[in-house]
């Protein structure tokens, strides 16, 4: 008895028309096909499946409306990996299939040429050469631990990939709050320390010394308290709307 696999072994294992057609609707289902040879004759075959976890779908959709490229790479066939990317909404263009764990790192490492910011998920010891090479790794906390060692950032929820999208929502929040209190702080500091030394004074405008401190402690604590808003911050109403959709109404809070 033996267990060929299709890229080996296939077209000598499969003699049968009607085999070859049941196969190709197997794995055009999203199916990977394991192959069963008697003495070197196609005996039948089992087909195992991975079902598409749910929200998938929406929290692809959320990162296309962000602007968010998306592309599978597995080491599955390409009939199965490409019957996941419709399901899912991903354009077939992006799928690589057929790879090894070195390959997807090749893989990032030549969409990292181009120019492109490239974020990894995975959960996997074979995803981690991947992980480590992406600009930001991300993998689920129920993975393994190589995965996650590798990973710049872990999911705590496993089940809700809306946390996805979020966290590049929440990531791209805090960048604009930074570049928010930078901004703020300059022009702050531009037209207060020219009043504060007195340089319009001939023109009747200065401030007192004690005013002058209690301002550049203002300046300082506007900053601090803009961080903290931070706390506040929430998902946003469009991605709850997208997630209550594909979830039938409910949703993390």
């Amino acid at each position: 008895v033996e267990v060929p696999s299709e890229a080996i072994d296939a077209s000598e294992a499969i003699n049968a028309a009607s085999s070859k057609q049941t196969l190709s609707k197997s794995s055009s289902a999203g199916t990977t096909n394991i192959f069963v040879a008697v003495d070197g004759k196609y005996t039948g075959h089992l087909c195992l499946a991975d079902v598409i976890k749910e929200g998938a779908a929406g929290a692809i959709s959320v990162l296309h409306q962000m602007g968010i490229k998306t592309a599978i790479v597995t080491g599955d066939q390409r009939s199965t990996a490409l019957a996941v990317a419709a399901a899912v909404g991903i354009s077939p263009d992006n799928v690589y299939a057929g790879v090894s764990p070195d390959q997807k790192q090749s893989i990032i490492k030549q969409i990292q040429s181009q120019g492109e910011v490239v974020a990894m998920v995975g959960d996997g010891i074979n995803d981690s050469p991947a992980l480590a090479t992406a600009d930001v790794g991300i993998a689920m906390s129920s993975g393994t631990d190589v995965a996650m060692e590798a990973a710049d950032v872990v999911l705590m929820r496993p089940t809700d990939l809306m946390s996805i999208p979020a966290a590049l929502h929440l990531t791209r929040t805090i960048f604009w709050r930074i570049k928010l209190n930078l901004a703020w702080a300059c022009i702050y500091n531009v037209v207060g320390l020219p009043v504060a030394m007195g340089v319009f004074l001939p023109v009747g405008l200065h401030m007192h010394p004690m005013m002058a401190g209690f301002a550049m402690a203002c300046s300082s604590v506007s900053v601090v308290v803009s961080s903290l808003l931070l706390k506040f911050w929430k998902r946003p109403q469009w991605m709850k709307d997208a997630e209550a959709e594909q979830t039938g109404g409910l949703r993390w809070a």
